[in-house]
């Protein structure tokens, strides 16, 4: 038996490379239909393509294109009242393509994400096509599909071009908040439900031009799998999507909070307080309604709001409409008018949180007792 330093002086002459282990490339019959075997019916595998052995997906793609599937209800003017049978007219589905078209090209896109700021160049974003399809009807909704192909996209940034898309077509505001967001202020843009936006195809047309026709390598092209993609987007996403939005009402329930935002003024940095558009809302209807009516109303006197209607639903099949009152509840739950300011104040109470605009209400009071004039601004 020989000493184990001399088995070990003998072992280490063994060349290096003899001791490596080596990767073979085995070829498996129909290794596309084994794979999809094993996996979820959400998840499927339509090919493989051999690329440069440098090839990276996301520094090698040069622009993506995603779709945004959307209820025409959420386009319906804000006094308009609408059911799950509300159709959208021809002349929305043009304006709706009218404002898509000012966010093509190269513009500052910091007012549409969130942490970037309007001097860093990364807030410079190249939009190549923005496109509003023809509506279309599945389980009785309406529906029309936005799609935008751009170089990149940052953090938001298609959710909140679409929000205001609908803020200005539904009336909230002028097509002129788009010029105001190009610009150094900050302005409030609403942030589009995520449910129905789905990346949709991955563009390689670099690639393709330098790596696709060199005799090696195949270009990056699924134009092939088409059928098959389009099956399975309807069978697994479209459906889920269509299912939700009857169900859980996604769309209806963020059409609510675009009464919360400021779209005519720069939005001022640190945490908003909600019920302050819904104050000035209230005010700027009730002035509108003293000047209609020509005459002033007595001190002992409420003053009615105009109905302000808004898409809504109560059995999750019919959207309803909402009031402005300016009528409040005492603890004993007995009725009484109010007036004034105290007036825009209860009616935002009820709209909003009656706990934060206590706070509020106390702060308005001078140490004396007087009731000062409330800043809504």
């Amino acid at each position: 038996k020989r000493p184990a330093g001399e088995e070990e002086n003998k072992e280490s002459k063994v060349p290096k490379k003899q001791k490596k282990k080596h990767v073979v490339t085995v070829l498996v019959p129909d290794f596309v239909d084994k794979l999809n075997e094993v996996l979820p019916p959400a998840i499927r595998v339509l090919g493989y393509i051999r690329t440069t052995n440098g090839f990276d997906s996301k520094n090698f793609c040069c622009a993506r294109t995603y779709m945004y599937m959307l209820p025409t209800f959420a386009f319906a003017p804000i006094e308009k009242f609408v059911t799950d049978e509300y159709r959208v007219s021809p002349e929305i589905v043009e304006k709706v393509r009218g404002i898509l078209l000012r966010f093509e090209g190269t513009h500052k896109f910091h007012n549409f994400t969130s942490g970037v700021k309007y001097e860093q160049a990364r807030a410079s974003r190249y939009i190549i096509k923005f496109e509003c399809s023809d509506p279309y009807v599945r389980e009785g909704l309406e529906f029309v599909t936005l799609k935008v192909k751009g170089q990149s996209f940052m953090l938001h940034h298609i959710r909140k071009m679409i929000g205001l898309t609908i803020a200005i077509v539904r009336g909230y505001c002028g097509d002129g908040v788009i010029d105001s967001c190009w610009g150094p202020e900050k302005v409030d843009v609403p942030k589009a439900p995520g449910l129905g936006l789905v990346l949709e195809q991955l563009h390689f047309d670099g690639y393709n031009k330098r790596f696709g026709s060199d005799g090696v390598h195949e270009p990056i092209d699924w134009s092939q799998y088409q059928e098959t993609v389009e099956k399975f987007k309807e069978e697994q996403i479209i459906s889920q999507i269509v299912v939700k939005e009857k169900t859980e009402r996604v769309t209806f329930e963020w059409l609510r909070t675009l009464q919360f935002h400021n779209f005519d003024t720069p939005r001022l940095e640190g945490p908003q307080k909600p019920w302050v558009p819904v104050m000035k809302m209230l005010e700027n209807e009730k002035k509108e309604s003293s000047n209609s009516d020509g005459m002033e109303k007595d001190a002992g006197t409420s003053s009615q709001s105009p109905n302000r209607l808004e898409a809504q639903t109560s059995d999750q099949t019919s959207v309803g409409e909402e009031k402005s009152t300016n009528q409040s509840t005492d603890e004993n739950g007995e009725t009484k008018n109010t007036e004034g300011e105290e007036a825009v104040l209860d009616t935002a109470q009820n709209a909003c949180s009656k706990e934060t605009l206590k706070a509020s209400k106390e702060s308005s009071r001078s140490p004396d007792g007087d009731k000062r004039a409330v800043d809504i601004k």
